[in-house]
């Protein structure tokens, strides 16, 4: 198979919109990319910037020969289902799965809770269907922050059943893209615009172990929709950078949207509304977070207007324990308050409360789409077969 793409002067459509990829200024080159090697996919929980710092270091000469043993059973794996020789199992409904191709927060929460909306406005019954990672047996963060339905379990075709017996008429497959077991219908896969590749550079893609890539970028082949994440947090000459490699990665046929975590809401600990994000301008805040990108989080506070005076930053999913919420907040100065995130909300309300409890606040984000990308989805969700 030979590298793939529009040549010179050729376009690639986003949303409605069309970008002279020729035109871009030239893309970084991702070290050892090319569309005709194969796919690997890994997990791991760390923050990311600390594994891209770690990655950088001589601790990656322990990594080279377990990547080099590493990436030919994935791309055998890969081929395999390729090759049909391991076949998908229905799941006896239509399934949405949203995933991605690098470690670290790529923002697919909420992109899962805005396409279970639009599911539901077409008439389906929604269900999101979990691993639970990192979670107690009964969901995980990511679980408790949807209002939707949601069914954990390791087994995804046993938790298909489930939710199918629950009423489901459509499931949405979150963190599915190397799960290939199961049959769907669309897969859609989340880009964090600001860290592509896992490096905040957008340089030097590698897969675990060498990099924080779950699989070679080539797998993005099998995606029927690719959806930018951040969008609004990257300047568009690094966007159409972007777009540029996506081009050359053999992606031009299938369409890319771009998407913007917004600020959604403020509210207390407990849940109630605690006044409007726009609040938190000239406000003293301790930023905190235990999720793949934090970066992405204080950025968000700065573009409020809100005045950092201090970030913690935890592994993703990180389990916060009492003492450690109740140190933060004793060393958080008088005058400001603890941001924290949804995902982060679910843990620390069971462990602090009183007048604790009333020195944080909880940014909530949604996931917006411009009218034409958005128009874009509805067309890819549409398409799906009806509910039984």
């Amino acid at each position: 198979m030979s590298a793939l793409g529009p040549g010179p002067g050729k376009m690639i459509k986003i949303g409605q919109r069309t970008v002279n990829v020729a035109a871009a200024e030239p893309c970084a080159e991702v070290e050892g990319w090319s569309a005709a090697r194969g796919c690997e996919h890994g997990a791991v929980a760390i923050t990311t910037q600390r594994a891209e710092s770690l990655l950088a270091g001589p601790m990656a000469l322990l990594a080279v020969i377990p990547w080099m043993l590493y990436r030919p059973l994935v791309r055998a794996r890969n081929l395999l289902f390729d090759w049909g020789l391991r076949r998908q199992r229905q799941a006896g409904v239509p399934v949405v799965s949203i995933g991605n191709i690098s470690l670290g927060g790529t923002g697919k929460t909420p992109l899962v809770a805005l396409v279970c909306a639009e599911l539901a406005a077409l008439g389906h019954q929604p269900q999101v269907l979990s691993r639970g990672y990192k979670g107690d047996g009964q969901g995980n963060d990511e679980a408790a922050m949807l209002d939707w339905p949601v069914v954990c379990d390791p087994q995804r075709i046993r938790g298909a059943k489930r939710a199918r017996a629950a009423g489901a008429s459509c499931l949405v497959l979150d963190d599915g893209f190397q799960h290939r077991q199961i049959h769907r219908n669309l897969d859609i896969v989340a880009i964090d615009a600001t860290r592509p590749w896992g490096r905040s550079d957008g340089r030097r893609g590698r897969t675990v172990p060498l990099g924080l890539l779950r699989e070679h970028p080539s797998a993005l082949s099998r995606a029927n929709l690719l959806v930018l994440t951040r969008c609004d947090q990257v300047s568009e000459q690094r966007r159409d950078k972007l777009l540029s490699l996506l081009a050359k990665l053999g992606t031009g046929g299938t369409p890319v949207v771009c998407c913007a975590h917004a600020p959604s809401a403020l509210c207390h600990l407990n849940g109630e509304k605690a006044g409007t994000p726009e609040d938190l301008a000239g406000q003293s805040v301790v930023a905190a977070c235990g999720i793949g990108n934090p970066n992405a989080f204080t950025r968000t506070l700065r573009d409020l207007g809100a005045e950092i005076v201090a970030e913690h930053h935890f592994a993703d999913h990180h389990h916060f324990t009492s003492a450690q919420c109740q140190a933060l907040i004793a060393a958080t100065p008088a005058d400001a308050l603890v941001l924290i995130t949804a995902k982060d909300a679910v843990k620390w309300r069971a462990l602090i409360s009183g007048a604790e409890a009333e020195r944080v606040r909880v940014l909530e984000v949604s996931a917006q789409m411009p009218a034409d990308d958005l128009a874009v989805l509805r067309r890819q969700l549409q398409a799906l077969a009806p509910k039984a």
